[in-house]
């Protein structure tokens, strides 16, 4: 028996072509499916309601992005606030704050063969402790 292992990544992007948007005004996210020989493939678009700059309704938004890319290892976006940050990542998912062709992301993603080294010099959004 053969188990592919493949993982899912996000990316918040205006034009389909960049990795150009911010994750908390994000509109859509773009889906694509990255598996063990480095190969990728889109899958899907959904479609996304970004946090309004009201207080009480910013978090119950962000709870519904985050949801809306559950079953997602990574998440590639311009920006990304340190707080959802911090949410993203107590979900699993590993976020970046790059700004780069998708393809090119996409690449550099499924070639490296310690996930972990992501991005290597690419600077991760900071983290914020309390």
């Amino acid at each position: 028996m053969v188990i592919e292992i493949s993982f899912k990544v996000a990316i918040c992007s205006k034009n389909g072509k960049m990795i150009d948007e911010h994750f908390g005004r994000a509109t859509k996210f773009l889906i694509y499916k990255i598996d063990e020989d480095g190969s990728y493939q889109y899958i899907e678009t959904r479609d996304n309601s970004p946090p309004s700059e009201k207080l009480e309704e910013h978090e119950k938004m962000l709870y519904n992005s985050m949801k809306i890319i559950s079953d997602c290892k990574y998440l590639l976006a311009s920006q990304i606030g340190p707080a959802a940050n911090n949410k993203l990542s107590l979900q699993g998912i590993r976020s970046f704050g790059i700004n780069m062709p998708i393809e090119n992301a996409l690449k550099r993603l499924g070639s490296s063969r310690s996930k972990n080294k992501f991005l290597e010099n690419i600077q991760k959004p900071p983290r914020v402790f309390s």
